[in-house]
């Protein structure tokens, strides 16, 4: 599940896209194929039942995860 918190957060999934702003969140289906994209800054909680790994690739536009 992400929560938005600041900027907008698009996330692709196979059928539609989804755009979330600032006090939104969505919940992607568990095993469902999705990708987050952020054209700009964008904060946003990933809230999750239990550790997941990622595809993601690390690079200049990811931020270092933070424990708050």
């Amino acid at each position: 599940m992400s929560l938005v918190i600041g900027g907008r957060l698009t996330i692709h999934l196979r059928a539609r896209d989804v755009v979330l702003e600032p006090g939104e969140i969505f919940e992607v289906p568990g095993g469902m194929e999705h990708c987050p994209d952020a054209a700009e800054e964008t904060r946003f909680s990933l809230l999750s039942r239990r550790a997941q790994s990622t595809l993601g690739m690390p690079g200049e536009m990811t931020a270092e995860p933070r424990m708050l």
